[in-house]
Parts: structure tokens; C-alpha cells; sequence
């Protein structure tokens, strides 16, 4: 994955169930130049589709698997998720 891709991700992008990532949008930084175009006036942080059809993709279990871990009380309805 590019920098880009993992600054883009959002939750909805995980799927825990089924241990996947869905690659669909990239961090960019956009230049935003002066009306004489040679200096720059602002930087702008967007995100953007990928640059290329290929670049959306879904990656399966690449990044360790996930798993649910209880608290220590067995009771407890909160749960929170731990990489191995």
C-alpha cells in the first residue's frame, strides 16, 4: 500500500468479518499556485480516487489477522479489536 492509500482510508474500508481492506480513495497534497502560476499560494490536503482503475482493490489478510478481544470481565459488552 502507498502512504496515500493508508492516509485515505476510512473505517467503513474495513471489513473485520472477512479480514479485508478495500482500497478506494488516496490522500493528495494539491498545490494551489498564484495567478502568474509560479508561485505557490496554499497547499490543500484532499482526498481523491485513485489515479488509476487498477489502484482500487481489495486486500485480504494482509496485514495480520483481527480478531474481537474481550475485556477481563466475560460480562462486559464492550469489546475492542486487537492486530496479532
Amino acid at each position: 500500500m502507498r502512504k496515500g492509500e493508508i492516509l485515505g482510508l476510512k473505517f467503513e474500508d474495513f471489513d473485520f468479518q472477512r479480514r479485508t481492506v478495500t482500497i478506494q480513495r488516496q490522500l493528495v497534497v494539491e498545490a494551489h499556485m498564484d495567478e502568474e502560476g509560479k508561485k505557490v499560494q496554499e497547499y490543500e490536503l484532499v482526498l481523491r480516487e485513485p489515479k488509476s482503475e487498477q489502484s482500487n482493490r481489495t486486500l485480504k489478510d494482509r496485514m495480520g489477522r483481527v480478531r474481537k478481544k474481550k475485556g477481563k470481565n466475560e460480562d462486559m459488552e464492550t469489546e475492542k479489536w486487537q492486530y496479532l
